[in-house]
């Protein structure tokens, strides 16, 4: 019933949208194509291919060279590895402070005591928060590269997360207080550990400018985001 119901109001092809000048889309036959997306700005690595047959197959007389013919193929690949820096440790040749030793710089860490590099925790994020992956399909995907984490210690680097973007979510709202029109709006959003607070559903609060974005959760309707 609901499908004859459809095709009477909307008719067999509602989806379809007529273009301007009538014709069917798409490229035209006997037209030429826009051809290969071209890549210029990946780097190259250079390979070499040699042939197995190296001699005439009736005299057996050696073959020579005669240029190359290059062939090229866009690849991507994730590889998991361990970095080991060499600290250098120097100590005095003078009785001044016999006990004192210079030490090279540790290496830069995102969160403190933690074995995993910034790569790591970048992959974390752009896979969670810009394909809104959920953190098992994360961890499964870590995984298959070769690394395996726990689903609990990427769940508590979400809250070393959000102490990392808080210098950024100051910014933007004092940018969007000095911003000559500001858009607002709220909805009801779900999110348990404000809206146990309350009893009720929390509401996420919507501020937007011409070159910015904020969102912002509250427990209360009349909250002050």
């Amino acid at each position: 019933r609901s499908r004859r119901f459809a095709r009477e109001l909307f008719g067999r092809r509602s989806e379809r949208r007529p273009t301007a000048t009538g014709r069917r889309r798409g490229r035209r036959q006997g037209t030429p194509s826009h051809g290969r997306t071209p890549h210029p700005e990946l780097p190259v690595r250079e390979e070499e291919s040699i042939p197995d047959e190296r001699t005439c197959p009736d005299c057996g007389k050696a073959w020579v060279s005669n240029g190359w013919k290059d062939t090229e193929l866009v690849e991507t690949k994730t590889v998991t590895y361990v970095r080991r820096i060499r600290r250098k440790r120097l100590r005095p040749t003078c009785t001044c402070r016999p006990e004192k030793e210079a030490v090279g710089p540790a290496p830069a860490r995102l969160f403190p005591n933690t074995r995993y590099g910034v790569s790591v925790w970048a992959y974390v994020l752009a896979e969670r928060y810009g394909l809104h992956r959920p953190l098992r399909s994360v961890c499964r995907a870590l995984s298959q590269h070769g690394l395996a984490i726990a689903h609990g210690t990427l769940a508590d680097a979400q809250r070393g997360f959000l102490r990392l973007f808080e210098p950024l979510d100051e910014e933007i709202s004092r940018h969007l207080s000095e911003a000559p029109i500001v858009h607002g709006d709220e909805t009801g959003w779900w999110i348990r550990e404000l809206a146990e607070e309350d009893g009720g559903n929390a509401r996420a609060w919507a501020a937007r400018s011409a070159d910015a974005v904020r969102i912002v959760a509250v427990a209360q309707r009349g909250s002050r985001p």
